[in-house]
């Protein structure tokens, strides 16, 4: 797997993903780099979800092209972005 290793923050939601490359406490420590409000950082499992631009052999760059159907409406098919990750979620304080 290539790619950078982020974090990768849901767009409307308080979860990150950093890839399972990268070591727990590193991880942590990566997830941590997008709390600008010093909320709490809650580690919540590990979770296969979709990256952009990370992944087995994936040359993306907006979407998976593996994850879409001839009308471009993604599909159920996780492509080549789907990855292991660590999940966390930033929680007020």
């Amino acid at each position: 797997m290539t790619g950078d290793i982020g974090p990768y923050v849901e767009l409307d939601g308080p979860l990150v993903y950093v890839p399972r490359t990268v070591p727990y406490l590193r991880a942590r420590r990566v997830a941590q780099e997008v709390n600008q409000d010093y909320s709490r950082l809650v580690y919540c499992g590990k979770a296969d979800v979709l990256l952009i631009g990370f992944g087995r052999d994936c040359e993306c760059e907006e979407v998976c092209e593996a994850g879409l159907d001839a009308d471009g409406e993604p599909t159920d098919e996780a492509g080549c972005s789907r990855v292991p990750a660590w999940k966390f979620e930033l929680v007020e304080r």
